[in-house]
């Protein structure tokens, strides 16, 4: 989520999905399922997915726009243009501003920038442009500190945003690439870093280090969750593995088998379940069953490249951004490129909700 290098991937290959080296741990089955398809259209590649709560709604970043979703109705309500490829969103309701992380992609050549764009809920228009240092890329609403943070891939660091003032407060070196980021809405943001398997942990308010997580076992982190009623902080590894970590005395607790390429993680909190999203087009169901017992509950297939995703946490539903994707030419050896006109959101539940 954080970049897809160009480079050829086993996941990536997907006119050769049956490669066995891209088969996802088992079992194939379970409770969870596709049970609608939110139809966008629009051509070009994506990255994040962001939910709203508050305002019910989905942005989904699409090439030069983010495309913004009604989730209780299901419909499009309106796309917000960028100056270049639309990364990742973020949205503070109390000065009524969202923000979107505007940089470059190898999948999308062209126009360009360096920056976040601000843009009001109401009208999605943008209204101002923060110069950012190279590669913009995450994006997050920290609730303590009620500051805006984004994560830049190129210069490893984590820029601070005044939501109300607009303008840059401060930009931390994390001193490497970062993988996710995630707040536990306790005072401490969580940045995975792809090298070394590390992840950050630093306090919300200053954004001072407080400590350094190594995660055995793990090659290049990426997505990250964490679970603050268990004090449970869940890596998602590049190496087919899912660590736990527990945050009170930075041990491995246990480490779950997943599908190949994670870009993004959520965790369900009421319903203990955590969501791992991968390029190959699976996503890893995982569930909490107390006393530090962790299963994998289903590796649901969805569609290649549906490597982001976004959580509801009152319907439970998981959505993610896919497109078809064109066949390859026979020998090639490079990302395969969207059919225009397909881009949409998959909902997933468990079938009895």
């Amino acid at each position: 989520m954080m970049r897809i290098h160009s480079r050829p991937l086993c996941g990536v290959l997907l006119v050769a999905a049956a490669l066995a080296g891209c088969a996802p741990a088992s079992p194939a089955t379970g409770p969870y399922g596709i049970v609608d398809t939110i139809h966008v259209g629009g051509g070009g590649h994506w990255d994040y997915l962001s939910y709203d709560p508050a305002g019910h709604r989905l942005y989904a970043s699409h090439n030069g726009h983010v495309e913004v979703v009604d989730a209780r109705t299901g419909t499009h309500v309106g796309s917000i243009a960028v100056r270049g490829f639309s990364h990742a969103t973020a949205v503070d309701r109390e000065h009524n501003r969202g923000f979107i992380t505007v940089g470059t992609s190898s999948f999308a050549p062209g126009a360009e920038a360096h920056e976040v764009a601000v843009f009001d809920l109401e009208t999605l228009q943008v209204v101002r442009h923060i110069d950012m240092p190279s590669d913009p890329d995450g994006i997050a609403y920290e609730p303590i500190s009620k500051r805006i943070v984004a994560f830049t891939g190129d210069s490893h660091s984590a820029v601070v945003i005044d939501p109300a003032r607009e303008r840059i407060v401060k930009t931390v070196d994390l001193h490497a690439t970062p993988g996710s980021a995630v707040f536990d809405g306790r005072g401490h943001l969580f940045v995975s870093l792809e090298n070394p398997a590390d992840v950050l942990e630093l306090d919300s308010s200053s954004f001072a280090l407080v400590r350094r997580l190594h995660v055995p076992g793990c090659r290049k982190p990426v997505g990250v969750a964490v679970s603050a009623a268990t004090d449970h902080l869940f890596v998602a590894c590049r190496n087919r593995s899912l660590a736990v970590m527990n945050l009170r005395d930075g041990t491995l607790v246990a480490s779950v088998p997943i599908a190949r390429h994670n870009d993004a993680a959520a965790f369900d909190p009421v319903t203990r379940t955590l969501f791992v999203s991968t390029l190959d087009g699976t996503l890893s169901i995982v569930r909490d069953e107390g006393n530090d017992r962790f299963r994998l509950v289903q590796n649901l297939t969805t569609f290649p490249g549906s490597r982001t995703l976004a959580l509801d946490p009152v319907t439970h539903r998981v959505y993610m951004s896919y497109a078809k994707l064109a066949p390859l030419p026979l020998g090639a050896m490079r990302y395969p490129d969207p059919i225009g006109g397909t881009f949409a959101l998959l909902v997933v539940a468990e079938a009895r909700r």
